[in-house]
């Protein structure tokens, strides 16, 4: 089984009421952590600054994703900083942090994607080359 099956990924949403700018920001913390992450994001409050111009301050939506194909599919999409990561990781248990800024970093290392665009050529229904 590999990291990525083990993980839970965090993720954080905000967007700009007057600027429509939008800040997207994940982290990925090992399942074995997920009760002590339920209590921690019971209490855990996350916002960008100046997203929405200097001084401004935009809350940001948190869920947890545990299913692999969400997981993917959002995190193509990432636009932020790492503030979320270290902001969660520092609500944990001190004993904790460098464990699960390790997983991080590895599950982001490790994790790629690539956009594949093909043409298909078709004659009479059948795929021509």
């Amino acid at each position: 089984m590999n990291k990525l099956q083990q993980a839970v990924m965090v993720e954080s949403s905000a967007e700009g009421h007057y600027s429509s700018s939008t800040d997207y920001q994940v982290v990925f913390l090992p399942v074995t952590v997920i009760s002590q992450l339920e209590e921690v994001l019971e209490e855990f409050t996350f916002g960008v600054s100046e997203l929405d111009g200097k001084h401004s301050y935009t809350p940001s939506d948190v869920r947890c994703l545990r299913n692999i194909s969400d997981m993917l599919e959002m995190f193509k999409i990432e636009t932020g900083s790492d503030c979320l990561t270290e902001e969660l990781i520092f609500s944990f248990p001190h004993e904790l942090h460098d464990e699960l800024f390790a997983f991080d970093k590895e599950v982001k290392s490790k994790l790629n994607y690539e956009i594949i665009s093909r043409t298909v050529y078709t004659y009479d229904g059948e795929e021509v080359s």
